[in-house]
């Protein structure tokens, strides 16, 4: 080849690497304007932010960060009455449900966004395969409707049909991303959008709203309680491992995907709280003891050093707002001592007694402010893997997070259908207990890695026992007694 061709070749090759190179320049600068003409919507909170990123380093394998809420019914709804009485209303509520998640915010859905793709069909057998197909879809982040390749929003409603004579006949699984808000702000949006209907037809109207914007009663915080709080926040990811066993991992905090469900049973609500005003508790202490009982009856082994045993709780704390109408993350994870493992405790009710105590103490102490506090102007400036291993180092000292949602108070309508019965499910990498209040009922599962807790079923009935045996010792000091509800009898004999 001759000299002249060489030089042509390489000629050709410098043409070839220049073109490429403009037409690389030319996209960057395309999508770098297009970028910036996307502007956000709307910003958010370090909380939103976190809970879009992932709460936890991800090596952790955490499951995402979904409030799922099941809706079990004795009608289908309609895909049509879905779109017009909960897609669209919500979507019209406020800017997350009808955006897209980004960092730092929200950015506008695609001009061409079709409002039912974000609600998908499932037809299932029988009643088995509903649970499962509930429980497997929660575990996994939201997926796209088949030939849907665009972004939505992080929310979507899910209809389970049931084929066959089943006591239900539809379940509506109500997916949210933790990032859109937390779960009594969402309370509110239903209420607010009007998306739940009481049979005459009206909004629902619950106590949830005004109780938000309620601000704390008593004294103002005193400078060692102040100070008290600062320093169990600032220590809180360095202090002691809890030791109870049989309850999770206590080697690593690694989410093994492998979480299962058991359902408690159904308790009326008239019930705890006469068990709360016989003991002159609170409805929460009453479900707390019960869980605390149950832990203590089914994962405390006959080796158990029971004065040294330590167990605690992370609950979810939402704080006051000043505006209930816009969906955000205002809440911390307070750690609770679950009192399980005291020989003080010679009954159940010596145990209610000290959960009372332990709560009470809660309630007055500034911890959750100074908590909110450190979280929105401390760790919001450091790195997000620092938030992230805190997280970390928090939940691997816990056994459990505990939450109970108070909810509507009379039977509701979705979609023009009645809901039979609510319940949350938020697989978490440590066991969860998930406890809600609907229509005069309370519905509560516990979501837990079966290799760790193998006996789901039992902590069910323990829990079921701890409730009956307050009644039962309670009702000496009751007026006319105090009568066990059925469901708690039924459901300790299966």
């Amino acid at each position: 080849m001759s000299s002249s061709d060489e030089s042509s070749h390489l000629w050709i090759i410098i043409l070839v690497i220049i073109a490429v190179s403009a037409s690389v320049l030319v996209w960057y600068q395309t999508h770098l304007s297009r970028k910036k003409k996307r502007k956000l919507v709307r910003s958010w909170s370090f909380t939103s932010e976190g809970m879009r990123v992932g709460v936890f380093p991800p090596a952790v394998k955490a499951p995402p960060t979904m409030i799922n809420t099941i809706l079990h019914m004795q009608q289908c709804p309609t895909k049509d009455n879905l779109l017009k009485f909960v897609v669209q209303p919500l979507l019209d509520q406020d800017d997350r449900f009808r955006c897209i998640p980004t960092e730092g915010g929200l950015l506008p859905c695609p001009e061409d966004f079709d409002p039912t793709d974000l609600i998908r069909e499932i037809v299932v057998q029988d009643e088995e395969e509903l649970h499962k197909t509930l429980n497997d879809i929660s575990l996994n982040e939201l997926e796209l409707p088949d030939g849907i390749d665009r972004q939505l929003p992080w929310w979507q409603v899910i209809l389970v049909k049931t084929q066959g004579r089943f006591s239900v006949k539809a379940s509506i699984l109500l997916r949210i991303h933790h990032c859109l808000g937390d779960g009594l702000s969402l309370i509110t949006a239903f209420d607010s959008s009007g998306v739940l209907k009481t049979k005459d037809g009206q909004d629902n109207e619950s106590k949830v709203s005004n109780s938000l914007l309620k601000k704390p009663k008593g004294k103002s915080p005193s400078i060692s309680s102040i100070l008290e709080a600062v320093g169990h926040v600032v220590t809180l990811g360095a202090s002691a491992f809890d030791t109870v066993p049989k309850l999770r991992n206590r080697e690593t905090l690694t989410s093994s995907g492998t979480n299962q469900v058991s359902y408690f049973p159904s308790v009326p609500l008239s019930y705890i709280k006469t068990l709360k005003s016989v003991s002159e508790t609170s409805v929460n202490d009453v479900l707390v003891c019960a869980i605390s009982h149950a832990i203590a009856k089914v994962c405390l082994t006959d080796d158990s050093d029971e004065k040294k045993d330590k167990c605690r709780a992370l609950m979810p704390v939402s704080l006051p707002r000043s505006n209930t109408s816009t969906m955000r993350n205002q809440f911390v994870m307070m750690s609770a001592d679950m009192n399980v493992s005291s020989t003080s405790y010679k009954t159940i009710l010596d145990r209610l007694q000290a959960v009372n105590k332990t709560t009470s103490f809660l309630k007055k102490s500034p911890r959750a402010f100074i908590q909110l506090w450190m979280q929105n102007n401390v760790v919001s400036k450091l790195p997000n893997s620092f938030g992230q291993q805190t997280a970390h180092d928090i939940f691997h000292r816990h056994s459990l997070v505990l939450t109970n949602v108070p909810g509507p108070e009379q039977i509701c309508y979705f979609a023009k259908c009645p809901v039979d019965e609510v319940h949350l499910l938020f697989p978490n990498v440590i066991p969860q207990v998930d406890l809600l209040s609907y229509a005069g009922t309370i519905f509560g599962n516990i979501i837990y890695d079966p290799e760790q807790l193998t006996a789901g079923d039992e902590f069910t009935k323990a829990y079921a026992q701890a409730l009956i045996d307050m009644g039962t010792e309670l009702s000496t000091s009751a007026q006319d007694g105090i009568s066990i509800p059925k469901e708690l009898l039924q459901f300790v004999k299966k």
